[in-house]
């Protein structure tokens, strides 16, 4: 499954399935995520313990390639300034122009079971949208493969995401992970409906 949106902010985002290679920048995407992105919620001494799940890449792959895993995607033309990209635009005509290489901005995975593990965006690329796409391509990929529903347990930060997708909160919790207390909700998707 692939998909491609573009925004008027953001650059054009491309959703596909995950492969091995991108085991790393998936790996990058979750920590830069947790110690980043959730600092608006949950304290330095959590972040750090969250991010210490994320093992070693070998063990973060296998976790990755055992569900359904779909990776966002940003095109990179290796140009990061106004005099590199003036100068990309009067070359030669006969030369072939650099390609743009990919990067991963952020990912999704979930289970056979239906339940939505994993969902991370880079924090250089947050509030772009791509949260809600990637959970939008998983809904639609999980009714591909016949879940009748959804569930995950949600961090604060993102439970607006999930809500904005049709989840609701079925109840709150507090859970403890490596000597730290975590608030997260369970959340759940209809998907009969």
């Amino acid at each position: 499954m692939s998909a491609f949106v573009q925004s008027a902010a953001a650059p054009a985002v491309r959703i596909r399935p995950y492969s091995s290679a991108d085991a790393a920048a998936t790996r990058e995407v979750f920590s830069r995520a947790v110690r980043i992105t959730a600092g608006s919620r949950y304290t330095p001494e959590q972040r750090t313990a969250w991010a210490a799940g994320g093992g070693s890449v070998h063990r973060w792959n296998a976790d990755r390639t055992a569900h359904h895993t779909l990776v966002a995607v940003a095109a990179d033309s290796g140009a990061d300034d106004e005099s590199q990209k003036g100068l990309m635009a009067v070359a030669d005509p006969g030369v072939a122009s650099p390609t743009p290489v990919e990067h991963v901005v952020g990912y999704v995975d979930f289970r056979d079971s239906g339940y939505v593990d994993h969902l991370f965006v880079d924090p250089d690329h947050g509030r772009q949208g791509i949260a809600t796409r990637l959970l939008a391509a998983a809904i639609a990929s999980a009714r591909d493969h016949g879940a009748a529903e959804l569930t995950s347990h949600v961090s604060l930060v993102a439970i607006p995401v999930f809500e904005r997708q049709g989840f609701t909160v079925v109840h709150y919790e507090q859970v403890m992970l490596r000597g730290q207390h975590f608030d997260r909700a369970l959340m759940r998707l209809d998907l009969k409906g």
